[in-house]
């Protein structure tokens, strides 16, 4: 079981509630991007993935 709330917090705010009594733990949001690349490529394998499709065809 999981018991939690989000909130926005200044520092000063979260510094306090971390040191309420019960308060466990404080976790900063973080975006996250599952399907995103980690680096951009520039070289001749860059559209390894997605190779262009051959003239003459409806790919």
């Amino acid at each position: 079981m999981l018991n939690g709330f989000s909130a926005q917090l200044t520092s000063r705010q979260a510094d306090e509630l971390a040191r309420t009594p019960g308060v466990v733990s404080l976790t900063r949001n973080v975006a996250s991007h599952p399907t995103a690349t980690t680096a951009a490529r520039t070289d001749a394998t860059a559209g390894a993935l997605n190779p262009p499709t051959p003239p003459g065809s409806w790919g």
